[in-house]
């Protein structure tokens, strides 16, 4: 949960931004601001006939999609109940090594959370990601 909540509220701006607005990549957002190919994934898993209507032929290669297809698709999971709940997708879907393990990401161990940024995630580290992670550790008791 720790590290959920710092990836996103590092990546929305402490809560202000669901959408990639710097340097304003279409299609990158919720509040973890997912790449567009893990958005699309999100939005097929989590409304299967909206996304299915969105895309039309574009199906079966999301990464061809135009900024409008995009648009539309992103326009789906950007509510607050997907666009927050989109980090837990991520952990559970796209990086099960650190979900379904018993020691990753278990204790608020910050080198469990680097290396879930730096590999789960595949972003890089930095101070400002430390800083953030620090911050929501000592709100959460366990």
């Amino acid at each position: 949960m720790l590290a959920t909540i710092s990836w996103m509220l590092y990546e929305s701006g402490n809560w202000k931004y669901n959408i990639n607005h710097f340097p304003g990549t279409i299609g990158q957002g919720t509040r973890t601001m997912m790449s567009w190919s893990y958005v699309s994934k999100y939005a097929q898993q989590v409304h299967a006939d909206a996304y299915n209507k969105a895309v039309g032929s574009a199906t079966a290669d999301v990464s061809a999609a135009d900024n409008q297809t995009k648009t539309a698709v992103i326009d789906l999971v950007l509510n607050n109940d997907d666009s927050f709940a989109a980090g837990f997708w991520y952990l559970t879907t796209q990086a099960p090594t650190y979900h379904n393990s018993a020691s990753n990401l278990r204790d608020g161990n910050m080198g469990d959370f680097q290396a879930y940024v730096e590999q789960g995630i595949q972003t890089t580290w930095n101070a400002d990601r430390q800083a953030i992670w620090e911050q929501v550790n000592a709100a959460i008791v366990f």
